[in-house]
């Protein structure tokens, strides 16, 4: 079973098709986006492609992952955007600062709760401290990010589990621990198979060589290794092939297959010099001067270190230059932070003003609200006292002065007891007893406008009426007139009803009990021109209602009254040719 699968990853490896030019053809669609949220979506493909075959990382279109993650104020993308800052930094071997921008994105995934993203960068940590070579964090981190997995149903479950896998392997290798790498090499070539994905793929090929190395099964490491090969050879990634050989040509060496060796680290050496990469030149020479070290060829081995040791001045300089590019892209991503703090800034003081000015206006408004609260209460308490002084003004003007004069033909019956006949008595009680009947219907009719809204004139016609009627039963030789013609439905207030009511009361009190009048006529007439017009008119003695007589206050009464109203009133009255009292308000 275990050859079947050995020949199997051989078959597989030597059917790989070629890389694409996928990249190329996303940035081709990336100059024709300009949706900031499909452009965002567009690099981070480019830019997993890239990390997932091994390929050097954009750095333009990482930096503007993170522009885009900070355009969109979305705590998600900017996670990713300082991803992959995190894995460029690490290629360029800035480990400390690809662990800063990693632990900056893991609140961000956090806070979404984003668990492939949080799986992801935690894996990615673990990984650089294995590269640190700090196996206690790498493990802890490892295991967290395992903790962290997306569901099983995710697209991408088998890709996260798989670089679990290769963690692990990868530090039970450096732990000199390969019995405990098996079981993890294991999920992790069946991973490769179902992926093809060559980050995951090809380490699951060598780190499989590499641990049968360690535990001395060379048939086996050599078949897994032979397999690597093969796809190495296959794909474009120059740092999956440097890893591939720097596990397979010392097992080569260690193996006596020297010249097998010298042929793929000669390989090596031409992929260093067509890339110009110097860190493989330096592995690749390294690897030549043990070979030729081993073969005892003094000349070649000499000339190989001399090599070795000027390329080593050449990976130092290119560290440098790593370093200086690595500085560089931490300072365009700090001025993106910057950049980024001074918007949040510049919005905060925006809203700061904003709630200024709202918690200003709310103040007014309750200020003012206040204010017209307690106009209002003043107001009411004003109508109130106004109200009050209305209704002592009626009780005084018609009930008290009723009452006093029952008080004093009480007073005089009393007094005239021996002295009166029993014609007069009588003929006074029923005085007394008129008045107190009279008493009664005012406090009704006071009462009646009190506690109304509103009252109709037909309401207030109705009751005008039934008092002239009243009025003339102990007048029969009184002839009355009554014209009505009411075509618009005004409504009087409690005030103005009252009002309006006692002045054609004290009118017609006037033509019934002191004109001498033998008829009168009452009008009521409303339209489009008059709210209402109330004429009472008499043809009685008349009389001059410019001079004043003392102890007579009808018509001032009623003077005082229609200023409340705001109506308008007209006396007509000269001596022996009747009185016309006219009250009107206009529309």
């Amino acid at each position: 079973m275990r050859v079947a699968l050995l020949v199997l990853l051989i078959i597989i490896a030597g059917t790989c098709p070629a890389q694409t030019r996928y990249p190329d053809s996303l940035k081709s669609v990336l100059t024709e986006t300009s949706s900031p949220v499909n452009k965002f979506d567009i690099i981070n493909k480019i830019l997993e492609y890239q990390v997932n075959n091994g390929l050097n990382i954009d750095t333009s279109l990482c930096m503007e992952l993170v522009r885009l993650g900070h355009k969109l104020n979305n705590d998600s993308l900017l996670a990713i955007g300082y991803n992959m800052a995190g894995s460029y930094t690490a290629r360029k071997g800035d480990y400390p600062t690809s662990l800063e921008y990693l632990f900056k994105a893991i609140p961000l995934a956090e806070k979404v709760k984003d668990n492939r993203r949080i799986s992801s960068l935690y894996f990615d940590i673990s990984l650089v401290y294995i590269i640190l070579n700090n196996l206690k964090e790498a493990f802890y981190y490892n295991l967290k990010g395992k903790d962290n997995l997306p569901d099983k149903s995710n697209t991408l479950y088998d890709f996260m589990i798989a670089q679990f896998d290769r963690n692990m392997v990868r530090y039970y290798l450096l732990s000199n621990n390969p019995d405990s790498a098996l079981p993890f090499l294991q999920h992790l070539e069946l991973e490769g198979l179902k992926l093809r994905t060559p980050v995951i793929r090809l380490p699951s090929l060598f780190l499989s060589g590499a641990a049968y190395a360690k535990l001395k099964k060379n048939d086996s490491a050599e078949l897994y290794f032979k397999t690597a090969v093969r796809f190495a050879d296959s794909i474009s990634s120059i740092g999956l092939k440097w890893t591939n050989d720097k596990y397979y040509i010392p097992f080569l060496i260690s193996n006596g297959k020297i010249e097998e060796a010298k042929t793929r680290a000669f390989t090596l050496l031409k992929l260093g010099d067509t890339y110009h990469n110097s860190d493989v030149r330096l592995t690749a020479i390294g690897f030549l001067r043990t070979i030729y070290d081993k073969l005892h060829q003094s000349d070649s081995a000499y000339y190989f270190s001399r090599a070795e040791l000027a390329m080593k001045d050449s990976v130092f300089n290119e560290s440098n230059r790593n370093k200086e590019q690595a500085l560089a892209f931490n300072e365009k991503m700090r001025s993106i932070e910057e950049q980024r703090e001074l918007e949040i800034r510049k919005k905060q003081n925006e809203q700061n003003i904003l709630l200024g000015i709202i918690g200003f206006c709310i103040i007014v408004l309750i200020v003012l609200f206040i204010h017209q609260l307690r106009k209002r209460r003043k107001e009411m308490e004003n109508q109130l006292a106004v109200q009050r002084e209305r209704i002592s003004r009626e009780l005084h003007d018609n009930v008290g002065s009723q009452l006093t004069y029952i008080s004093g033909n009480i007073d005089w019956l009393i007094d005239s007891k021996d002295s009166l006949s029993k014609e007069d008595e009588i003929k006074r009680l029923s005085v007394v007893s008129e008045a107190s009947k009279n008493i009664v219907n005012d406090l009704r009719e006071t009462i009646w406008v009190i506690k109304k809204e509103s009252i109709k004139l037909e309401e207030l016609s109705d009751r005008l009426k039934s008092f002239l009627q009243q009025q003339l039963t102990l007048f029969p030789d009184i002839d009355v007139e009554i014209i009505e013609d009411i075509k618009k439905d005004y409504r009087f207030q409690p005030t103005e009803s009252l009002n309006t009511y006692r002045i054609c009361q004290e009118a017609i009190n006037n033509s019934v009990k002191h004109a001498s009048a033998n008829k009168i006529t009452l009008k009521i007439i409303s339209d489009e021109q008059k709210d209402y017009y109330f004429s009472i008119s008499d043809n009685g003695k008349g009389f001059d209602h410019t001079m004043k007589k003392e102890g007579h206050y009808g018509i001032e009464n009623m003077k005082l009254r229609v200023k409340e109203t705001g109506a308008d009133l007209t006396i007509q009255s000269t001596p022996e040719n009747g009185t016309t009292i006219v009250l009107q308000k206009s529309s």
